[in-house]
């Protein structure tokens, strides 16, 4: 049973490895500033003030950086992040 679960958890890596490479290129290729269109969720023209800053907040700016070690961290805290704003 033991060497199951590891067998099974190293294949986790390449997996999740797999699904951060296509859904990093996913968002970089979709047309379209995700700052620019979570600040219009609001129903109001965002200044270019406010979107800039909503990329630095969110770590937008550098996205080649953000596939650096410490990846899957920042995606969580990214989502938890946007679903908080979204709900609250």
């Amino acid at each position: 049973m033991g060497q199951y679960l590891i067998k099974r958890f190293l294949y986790l890596i390449p997996i999740m490895l797999g699904v951060s490479i296509i859904t990093f290129a996913l968002i970089n290729l979709a047309p379209g500033d995700p700052a620019e269109l979570l600040l219009r969720a609001g129903e109001m023209e965002p200044t270019r003030e406010a979107v800039e800053a909503l990329r630095e907040e969110l770590g937008l700016n550098d996205p080649i950086g953000n596939m650096g070690a410490g990846s899957g961290t920042y995606v969580v805290l990214t989502w938890v992040n946007l679903f908080v704003r979204d709900v609250l």
